[in-house]
């Protein structure tokens, strides 16, 4: 319940795909990809962009006033969902298992840019560049209730289940209210169906407003099956 009221929440404030409010120039969300290629699993995660309040004086006919501003820092807070470890088979795959939440950078000094996603990655897991990253305009408003939303999932500590609930479904729970509809971006997985990342990329990578920062074209247009299940038997 109280994961739905934070949804419905956050589609009140995001009405900057269609118009219903005005986005403060610049503020965006992102859509991290690493593809499911050559035996990798793949992995999905989503960054916000960051700000601070900065004062400025104003001139007006009563004198000098100090007003305030939210502008973004130019870097990201970052946001996924992985298994507690990586071993699956057919009994497990539809199990609830314990899953982990990163919320990055965990360290005052450290940073996450949209250039250091693209030439170095995430900084906790993969260790190379994504391979893709799209963008999607927002507004301030939306930022803020969108890390609330996702610091209140995090919160209720879900379990990771590769069929239900996996790192792209994780991404795709943050989208659906900024996009104002769901997107389905399941594929057959051994056994099921199953939303994977070459999947969401493909989709949202169609859609109106979505703006490509890296592109994993080439890299994401495989299947699941075929680049990781076929892939490693036959490797």
């Amino acid at each position: 319940m109280i994961l739905q009221r934070m949804i419905l929440f956050v589609c009140f404030f995001a009405g900057c795909l269609q118009g219903k409010a005005a986005p403060k120039k610049g503020t965006d969300v992102y859509v991290v990809i690493y593809a499911t290629y050559k035996g990798k699993t793949g992995h999905a995660g989503i960054a916000v962009d960051k700000y601070k309040i900065v004062y400025h004086d104003v001139k007006t006919a009563s004198g000098i006033v100090s007003k305030e501003d939210t502008v973004k820092t130019g870097e990201l807070l970052y946001y996924d969902f992985w298994p507690n470890d990586d071993y699956f088979n057919k009994v497990r795959t539809a199990k609830d298992i314990p899953g982990i939440f990163y919320k990055l950078p965990e360290k005052l000094f450290d940073e996450i840019t949209p250039n250091s996603l693209v030439s170095q990655g995430i900084p906790h897991k993969e260790g190379y560049a994504c391979d893709g990253l799209l963008k999607m305009q927002t507004s301030v408003h939306t930022d803020f209730t969108l890390t609330h939303m996702l610091d209140s999932v995090i919160t209720e500590d879900k379990k990771f289940n590769a069929r239900k609930f996996n790192c792209s479904d994780f991404v795709l729970l943050a989208l659906h209210p900024l996009l104002h509809k769901k997107i389905a971006a399941k594929e057959f997985t051994p056994f099921t169906f199953s939303t994977t990342p070459n999947k969401l990329y493909k989709r949202l990578r169609k859609l109106p407003g979505i703006a490509v920062l890296k592109n994993a074209d080439a890299k994401a247009r495989g299947s699941f099956v075929g680049q990781r299940v076929l892939y490693k038997l036959f490797q």
